[in-house]
């Protein structure tokens, strides 16, 4: 296994290597170290393309941790500043279901009514239908 000491994920960094380099820290369940990695990312490549899938990443990381308010921040990004990333419908999903851990109804509701406009062919047959049916859309 590779050294994982984020020391070395500063020396090794580079953006090609962000898959391997990162993988490290995920084996080791260390949130902590897996958020500052991403974050270091972010701060030294940030006009990187891979940038919204670090940030989502990392958004994973800090929802695991129960830092919802830093996860909503790095999903708002990607849903601001990168429009058309790939990562918009996951990063809207996990928005969604984060705003319905903090019990913040009405944003949750509309989070999930923005995912079905957009993706309404991805969306619209599985959590769309329950939203339906629960009379929230």
């Amino acid at each position: 296994m590779p050294n994982c000491a984020p020391q070395s994920f500063r020396q090794s960094c580079a953006p090609n290597r962000l898959t391997s380099s990162v993988c490290c820290y995920v084996q080791t369940k260390n949130v902590p170290e897996i958020i500052e990695a991403f974050t270091y990312y972010v701060q030294t490549f940030p006009d990187n393309p891979q940038v919204p899938a670090v940030l989502a990443q990392r958004a994973l990381a800090y929802e695991q941790d129960k830092n919802y308010n830093a996860a909503l921040s790095d999903l708002n990004t990607i849903l601001t500043k990168y429009p058309s990333a790939h990562e918009r419908e996951a990063a809207l999903q996990l928005k969604a279901l984060i705003l319905g851990q903090q019990e913040n109804t009405k944003g949750m509701v509309e989070t999930f009514r923005q995912l079905l406009k957009e993706f309404p062919k991805e969306f619209g047959r599985g959590a769309g239908t329950i939203l339906y049916r629960q009379g929230c859309v």
